[in-house]
């Protein structure tokens, strides 16, 4: 795409509208025209100018500026201007849908890039941006498995046994808890990753407890944001766990043929009534 000389004109929030208004107009009349091209490139080079970054951060996500996005999402843009959007785009909550189709336009076109997956890795270590993203979260864990243990460690390394009850309550920590909730295969990867962690240290007691937490915290989370904890689970232990939920233990043998041995494992983590049940044997 290319681009028109930059510009040093100030921007205030009445010529932005008027801007996006009238380029908002030229992209839905002629979507495909040179004309509407330079619009976008004029947009894109505009995301450059610091005055226009502020005030573009002010507007609704229904706005203007999200067609004009949109628009340039589904245009061929170079690495470089991949970038520069998503550098704008990047800790603005109006964009995080965009932000999440640019990211998986990247994991599509230019993950051999290396500015491309250093940009990237910018977002999975951001906190307060990833557990946004579900749209992303399974490409990130296909490419980089061991960003999830990344962050699980992170998690297990902060701890301080004086505050160990309240580990994935902390703000650093909850985004796991969010992320978890948010999208079933993601809960069952942070389960794997604990499991495995737990089976390397040989059951250790503390990292035991932390996953009973972690447990504990998804079921929290669950239940004030009305879900469905059950639904987390692979379907084939999903009667299993929810025995569990309802404690009626004694039930769990008529469901539990034909589990995988992970599973069996990782359920006993999470729920140790399971262990003389499910590992008896």
């Amino acid at each position: 795409m290319d681009k028109k000389n930059g510009t040093k004109k100030k921007w205030n929030h009445d010529k932005i509208n008027a801007f996006l208004k009238f380029s908002t107009g030229k992209v839905n009349n002629k979507p495909s025209s040179g004309g509407t091209q330079q619009y976008l490139a004029l947009f894109l080079q505009l995301l450059q100018n610091n005055q226009f970054k502020q005030k573009l951060t002010k507007c609704s996500p229904h706005s203007r500026s999200s067609l004009v996005l949109e628009c340039l999402l589904n245009s061929e843009l170079t690495t470089n201007e991949y970038l520069l959007l998503g550098q704008s785009l990047h800790k603005n909550p109006f964009y995080s849908d965009q932000l999440g189709q640019l990211i998986q336009n990247l994991f599509e076109k230019k993950i051999s890039d290396s500015k491309v997956v250093e940009f990237l890795r910018t977002i999975w270590f951001d906190k307060d941006v990833i557990h946004e993203l579900p749209t992303t979260w399974s490409l990130y864990l296909k490419q980089w498995p061991d960003y999830l243990e990344y962050h699980v460690l992170e998690v297990i390394q902060s701890m301080d046994s004086s505050q160990m009850d309240n580990i994935w309550s902390q703000d650093n920590n909850h985004f796991l808890i969010k992320m978890c909730c948010k999208q079933a295969s993601f809960f069952q990867s942070a389960s794997y990753v604990l499991n495995g962690m737990l089976l390397h240290t040989g059951c250790n007691r503390i990292l035991f407890h932390v996953i009973q937490q972690f447990i504990s915290s998804v079921r929290e989370y669950c239940v004030q944001n009305n879900m469905d904890m059950v639904e987390l689970y692979p379907r084939s232990v999903q009667s299993i766990v929810l025995c569990c939920t309802l404690s009626l233990y004694s039930n769990v043998k008529q469901f539990a043929h034909n589990i995988s041995t992970d599973w069996k494992f990782i359920l006993s983590s999470h729920w140790p009534k399971l262990e003389s049940i499910l590992l008896q044997n």
